[in-house]
């Protein structure tokens, strides 16, 4: 590891000084009051960073200010702990699906809103796309599990749409699997593969859930029981292009539902 890096990991005093530095030069009082720091662990550390050579003191007692490298090393080490942050915040997407599966640049996600299934709101995912969808003039998007209420939603969608609505799905064939193989979905997919309105694809194996509808991007994982784990929105347009651009690489991979 890096020696600056491991340096400024094992201490919080010292990520939060060089914070308050990159704000403006300030005298040890004034970092002891910030900090909430004795006098000696402020002196210790702002002499560990004038020997690297990230801060300098004008005269006995500050003012301290940073170098150009002590603003360098303050700013990179701020965007890295920004974006392990951002990877906790995604990990129930993003620690189950694989790179090849998802290339989008997580930063991209930095002000993405995370909906997280919780033993008080197991199915809060699952309510957000559905929410989502019922107030969406434009559908497109992959179905990886088959759940009751989210699929009657789907249904009545697909029944209500006409030559002017965007209305796609790409299923899961283990998805059209169980819809086969349980009768009371013999209408949902009879009215799938025969609605002008809407389009139905089936796919051998989706990654994950994804949905664009509208201006806005809705995409999330389940366990290996299809138990919802967790969705994450956004409305960036950058998030949005590679939506778009993953849905129709896995709707060209994609076969017409044939009932």
């Amino acid at each position: 590891m890096n020696g600056a890096v491991a340096y400024l990991a094992r201490s919080e005093t010292r990520i939060e000084l060089l914070s308050v530095l990159a704000e403006g030069p300030a005298d040890s009082r004034d970092l002891r009051e910030e900090l909430d720091a004795s006098r000696t662990t402020v002196s210790r550390t702002l002499d560990g960073f004038i020997e690297r050579q990230w801060v300098t003191e004008e005269n006995n007692g500050g003012p301290y200010r940073l170098t150009a490298l002590g603003a360098y090393v303050q700013r990179e080490f701020s965007d890295l702990l920004d974006a392990f942050e951002l990877g906790d915040d995604l990990a129930p997407l993003l620690g189950r699906v694989s790179a090849d599966e998802f290339d989008l640049d997580p930063a991209a996600l930095a002000d993405a809103d995370v909906v997280k299934a919780t033993a008080e709101q197991p199915l809060a995912p699952v309510e957000r796309t559905m929410a989502a969808r019922q107030n969406s003039d434009s559908i497109r998007e992959f179905a990886t599990v088959v759940m009751r209420d989210s699929a009657d939603l789907a249904h009545e969608r697909i029944e209500s749409a006409t030559g002017n609505d965007t209305v796609e799905f790409v299923v899961d064939a283990a998805v059209v699997e169980a819809m086969r193989e349980d009768p009371s979905y013999d209408d949902y997919l009879d009215a799938a593969a025969n609605t002008d309105g809407a389009e139905y694809y089936v796919h051998e194996d989706l990654p994950y859930m994804l949905a664009l509808l509208d201006d806005r991007v809705l995409f999330g994982v389940v366990d290996e029981r299809g138990t919802p784990l967790a969705l994450i929105e956004s409305d960036s347009e950058t998030v949005y292009e590679w939506a778009e651009s993953t849905f129709e690489r896995y709707r060209e991979e994609s076969e017409p539902l044939d009932t």
